[in-house]
């Protein structure tokens, strides 16, 4: 990663180079599915990709001469002509007028960090792991081994206005999750309460015809349980097609949230609903533990019921 001043036949401005292995960096962040035009870099190739803002402001086209002038290795000066051989549309706005891709081999050499004096130096490395539960556990085992001559960082400590944004998301599902809930609760045990007062008559009868207080109990429960079951299963017929419908056919954002998303580098920002079958079943055992719940305001009151006065 450097940086340069980056001219094409009459004006410049300062940009980013990146030089990359092409074939790893395209399998990470699909670079080449955001050409434009021309193609995109090969690991032994001369030629550099640039972000379509920055090719717009220089005039530059494919098969055009970019000029580069920045510092190299051990403050050297890092000159080349480079020919364009892609243009990238960016989602990030001040990406698209800045960016600059090139061959890591080709990066070197311009920067003077490959040869004699410099076998092939980088200035960073990005790991793309596979568990990443395991991200922090490794970025702290390689900060104790690398120590402190070198910076390990994280997806979210690169970009923490994703993280921020990220978090936000999560607290406001959470308070509106949490409100949600308290009104199925207070609106369930009103219905079972109201259910249970309407039929203290037939818990009395049963009592008089000898059966015991906890066999009453557990009728509630089964019943409580069965109108649980039959709530949540009609849930998921109505809520699983809404949501396979908007995950594979979400809704595309546009205008300035559109904008605030592209500006984080989100491409093609839209509002899809996610397929995480441990939502699913977290949801249904909450709504199965407050209905649980519920029905012990009316065993309670089983419990104390006065059979000759509910007879009456």
């Amino acid at each position: 990663q450097n940086f340069a001043l980056a001219s094409g036949e009459k004006t410049s401005k300062a940009s980013m180079v990146i030089g990359l292995q092409p074939d790893e960096e395209n399998a990470f962040n699909r670079l080449s599915k955001r050409l434009v035009q021309g193609s995109f870099l090969s690991a032994d190739g001369r030629g550099v990709v640039l972000a379509e803002g920055l090719a717009k402001y220089l005039k530059l086209n494919i098969g055009d001469t970019l000029v580069l002038i920045g510092q190299g290795y051990h403050a050297s000066t890092a000159a080349g002509k480079f020919v364009v051989q892609g243009i990238v549309r960016l989602p990030n706005p001040q990406m698209n007028l800045q960016m600059v891709y090139m061959p890591i081999r080709l990066a070197q050499e311009w920067a003077s960090a490959f040869g004699a004096a410099a076998e092939g130096l980088v200035s960073a490395y990005m790991l793309d792991i596979e568990d990443y539960e395991q991200t922090e556990s490794l970025a702290n085992e390689l900060r104790a081994k690398l120590g402190a001559n070198y910076e390990v960082m994280t997806w979210d400590e690169m970009m923490p206005e994703v993280k921020n944004s990220q978090r936000i998301d999560t607290t406001i599902f959470a308070m509106l999750s949490t409100c949600l809930y308290v009104i199925i609760g207070f609106g369930l045990i009103g219905t079972i309460l109201m259910m249970a007062l309407e039929r203290m008559r037939e818990f009395a009868a049963l009592r008089a015809v000898g059966m015991q207080t906890s066999e009453v109990q557990r009728l509630i429960a089964v019943e409580a349980l069965i109108l649980t079951g039959l709530g949540i299963i009609l849930a998921f017929c109505i809520a699983v097609p809404f949501v396979l419908l908007m995950h594979y056919n979400p809704i595309p954002l546009t205008g300035e949230s559109g904008k605030a998303f592209e500006a984080m580098g989100i491409d093609n920002p839209s509002l899809q609903l996610g397929i995480k079958p441990h939502l699913f079943a977290l949801m249904s055992a909450i709504v199965f533990g407050i209905m649980m719940l519920s029905t012990l305001v009316p065993m309670l009151l089983v419990r104390r019921m006065n059979v000759s006065e509910a007879m009456k």
